[in-house]
C-alpha cells in the first residue's frame, strides 16, 4: 500500500488524481525557517471518477472506456461556500453494461489563522448487467471521491479525524507531510482520531471509494452508499471552548504551550467596576486579583498541565456584588 492511497483506492486515484500546488515548504527539521515562512494555503482541489477494468489474461483485458458526463475536478477556496461534482457514465465490458454513479460536495474554510477545515459528502455506486452467463473475464468496478488540501503548519497542530458510512463503501481519511522526515497518518472511514502534527507542509486528504467485483459467471452486481468525512487542523493551545457571562470583564486568548499559561485581557469595566476576580484552573484556584491588581491590562493564568483540556474559570464580582463567570478549553499541547 502506498502512501496516502488505500489499497482498494490506488486503482481510481492512480488516474484520477492531478498535482495540488504546495506552498512554500518548512525546513529541514520539519519547522519553517524564516526564508521559507507558511505561503497562503493552495486552494483546495477535489476530484470525483471512476476506474472499471477487466481482469484476467483474456483477450481485450484492460480499463473499460465509459462515457457520460463527469465532473472531474473543482478547485475550493476556503470561503466555507459548498461545491459539487456530479458523476452517471456507462460502458461495456467482456459482454456486460457496466454503470458508474455519484454525488460530491466539498466544503474549505480557514475559520482563523492556522486553523483549516474542510468536508466532504459522497454518494457513490457502481452496478453490472451482464448480458451472458458464460464470460471469459472478471471485472473490477471502482467509483470514488477525494478531496486534498495542502497547508503549511507553522507550530504543533491537532489533527482531528471525523467519518460515517451507510452501504457499502469504505475510504480513509489521512494527513501526509510533504517534506522532510515523513509523518503519516490515515484513518479508516466510519473512524474519528486525532493526532498531534509536528510543523511541515501536509497534504489532508479524504477518500471514499465504492467497488465491487463481477466474477467470470454471475448475474447483476451492485455496491454503494454514503460517506461523509471531515478534517480540522488546529494549533495546539488554541481557544477550543468558552462559555459564561463575564467577557465584559475578562478576555481569554490562546493557551502559551512554551509558558504553560492562558492569557487573559483585563477590560476597562474589570478595572473600574470590579472588587475581585478568581481563576482557577482545572478546578484549582490559581489567581486571585483584587484591589491594585486589578489594574493590570492583562495576566497570565497557570500553570496548565500540557496534555489537560485547560479549563480555566473566571469568577468575576462586581463592586455592586453581581457575580459572572467565564469558562474555556483550549487544545491540549501535548
Amino acid at each position: 500500500m502506498s502512501r496516502g492511497v488505500a489499497a482498494g483506492a490506488a486503482l481510481v486515484l492512480s488516474v484520477g488524481l492531478g498535482p495540488v500546488s504546495s506552498p512554500a515548504p518548512a525546513g529541514a527539521n520539519g519547522a519553517a525557517t524564516a526564508a521559507t515562512a507558511p505561503a497562503p494555503v493552495a486552494e483546495q482541489q477535489a476530484w470525483l471518477g471512476s476506474a472499471n477494468y477487466e481482469q484476467d489474461e483474456c483477450a481485450g483485458s484492460g480499463p473499460v472506456a465509459m462515457t457520460g458526463h463527469q465532473d472531474r475536478f473543482v478547485h475550493t477556496p476556503l470561503d466555507g461556500l459548498p461545491r459539487e461534482l456530479r458523476l452517471d457514465q456507462t460502458g461495456s465490458a467482456d459482454n456486460a453494461t457496466v454503470r458508474s454513479t455519484g454525488s460530491a460536495q466539498v466544503r474549505a474554510s480557514r475559520p482563523r489563522p492556522g486553523t483549516y477545515a474542510t468536508s466532504l459528502t459522497a454518494e457513490l455506486g457502481v452496478a453490472a448487467t451482464p448480458s451472458l452467463d458464460v464470460r471469459r473475464c472478471r471485472i473490477l468496478l471502482q467509483t470514488a471521491a477525494s478531496d486534498v488540501m495542502t497547508v503549511p503548519v507553522a507550530r504543533p497542530s491537532w489533527f482531528v479525524a471525523r467519518s460515517s458510512r451507510t452501504g457499502v463503501v469504505h475510504g480513509y481519511v489521512s494527513a501526509y507531510r510533504t517534506v522532510g522526515s515523513e509523518v503519516y497518518h490515515d484513518v479508516p472511514i466510519g473512524e474519528a482520531r486525532a493526532a498531534l502534527l509536528p510543523p511541515g507542509t501536509y497534504d489532508l486528504s479524504i477518500t471514499a471509494i465504492a467497488s465491487a467485483e463481477v466474477p467470470k459467471a454471475s448475474g447483476p452486481v451492485a455496491a454503494g452508499g454514503r460517506v461523509t468525512g471531515s478534517i480540522l487542523l488546529v494549533p495546539a493551545g488554541a481557544l477550543r471552548t468558552r462559555s459564561g457571562t463575564a467577557l465584559r470583564y475578562v478576555r481569554p486568548g490562546d493557551r502559551s504551550c512554551t509558558r504553560h499559561r492562558l492569557p487573559v485581557a483585563l477590560t476597562r469595566a474589570a478595572r473600574t467596576k470590579v472588587r475581585t476576580i478568581i481563576f482557577s484552573v482545572n478546578g484549582h484556584r490559581r489567581l486571585v486579583l483584587r484591589g491594585p491588581a486589578l489594574r493590570a491590562r492583562s495576566v497570565r493564568v497557570g500553570p496548565i498541565a500540557d496534555r489537560s483540556a485547560g479549563q480555566v474559570r473566571a469568577v468575576v464580582v462586581t463592586k455592586r456584588g453581581a457575580r459572572h463567570t467565564l469558562t474555556t478549553t483550549s487544545w491540549p499541547c501535548a
